[in-house]
């Protein structure tokens, strides 16, 4: 007889998982989903501020707090990287200050404190207000797709635009904006530093 049990029990076992299975799911499942919609929020809400940080750079609105300044001087340089499935956001300002926006959320911001990372700003500046007669005035702003660049100055009286550039080409040698574009990765590289070392430290 015990023998008959036993094996009428054991194809029962599967079914006994599954009510368990379906017991753990309907304890975990909401919140999961609570976690998840928590994510959700968060990520938009740093779209949103990263997008919002974005556009007062290129509407020049930084600068009614700013100094004066002669109207040609680059107030900030700006690289838009389409990088993944969003875009990085570098941002430069002529007194030190440097930021990296993260689209669709997230960033660094105030990384220009830390000398490297300052440096390396001050460089992509100087190469960037180089190239001030190849940009254009520009009234929009979007995002680049993918795989392009764009360049962005900021002066007292307008914002200027390289237009969008081919990141596979424009990291020949021979480009115009090749050095710029290698100043620019070298303030991300200073920057993604610094940030690891906040990270490993904390």
């Amino acid at each position: 007889m015990v023998a008959v049990a036993v094996l009428e029990f054991v194809p029962r076992v599967p079914w006994l998982w599954a009510l368990i299975a379906a017991a753990v799911a309907a304890l975990l499942v909401p919140g999961v989903i609570r976690w998840r919609r928590s994510w959700l929020e968060a990520r938009r809400k740093g779209a949103a501020a990263a997008a919002a940080l974005r556009e007062k750079v290129l509407t020049r609105q930084f600068l009614l707090r700013a100094p004066p300044a002669a109207p040609d001087r680059v107030r900030c340089a700006v690289m838009d990287w389409s990088v993944g499935s969003g875009v990085a956001t570098l941002v430069a300002f002529d007194d030190g200050s440097t930021s990296l926006y993260l689209i669709p959320g997230g960033g660094i911001i105030g990384a220009g404190a830390h000398e490297n990372v300052a440096q390396a700003a001050t460089a992509f500046r100087q190469e960037a207000a180089t190239l001030l007669d190849r940009f254009s005035p520009v009234e929009t702003f979007p995002l680049p797709p993918r795989k392009r660049v764009v360049f962005y100055l900021v002066t007292s009286a307008a914002t200027l635009s390289s237009g969008e550039l081919e990141t596979r080409v424009l990291r020949r040698a021979t480009h115009p904006y090749a050095a710029l574009e290698r100043k620019a990765q070298a303030v991300i590289t200073a920057i993604r530093r610094v940030s690891m070392r906040a990270n490993a430290a904390a």
